[in-house]
């Protein structure tokens, strides 16, 4: 079930660790999609590649309070830095390392539930876009 819905879907076995493996994963495959395009097809083709991101938007509750404007921060870092950070600049967000890896610590957890790129996978990942695609909704009324 769905989130309390009657509709079937995707569960995850492991709450707050199967995201992040799924998330890691879909790096690792983006990164090979777009390597693969660019050595065998791009140099025929003269395409682009790319990935679309969707995330929210958020704003701090009180702009002045810092609890709040750090809060607001860190939802885009957890929402967009997710897929965004190792792809523009290397790896994961240091706040999200941080926040899942303390987390994890307080769990008694050996590990973090985030997965860590090797050197090899950020090198292979960071940089696999042409253009930043990021999908706009507008509610009219």
């Amino acid at each position: 079930m769905i989130y309390g819905t009657s509709i079937q879907g995707f569960r995850e076995a492991r709450p707050g660790v199967d995201c992040y493996i799924v998330g890691h994963n879909l790096l690792k495959a983006h990164a090979t999609a777009y390597h693969s395009y660019v050595n065998d097809f791009k140099p025929t083709q003269n395409g682009q590649i790319g990935i679309s991101l969707n995330s929210e938007w958020y704003e701090p509750k009180d702009p002045l309070r810092p609890k709040d404007v750090a809060a607001a921060e860190r939802a885009i870092e957890f929402y967009l830095g997710w897929f965004a950070n190792p792809i523009y600049v290397g790896d994961y967000p240091q706040v999200m390392k941080d926040f899942i890896g303390n987390k994890s610590t307080a769990q008694g957890r050996n590990e973090s539930r985030l997965p860590e790129f090797t050197a090899a996978e950020i090198e292979y990942i960071k940089g696999t876009y042409i253009c930043f695609c990021q999908p706009i909704f507008v509610e009219l009324n």
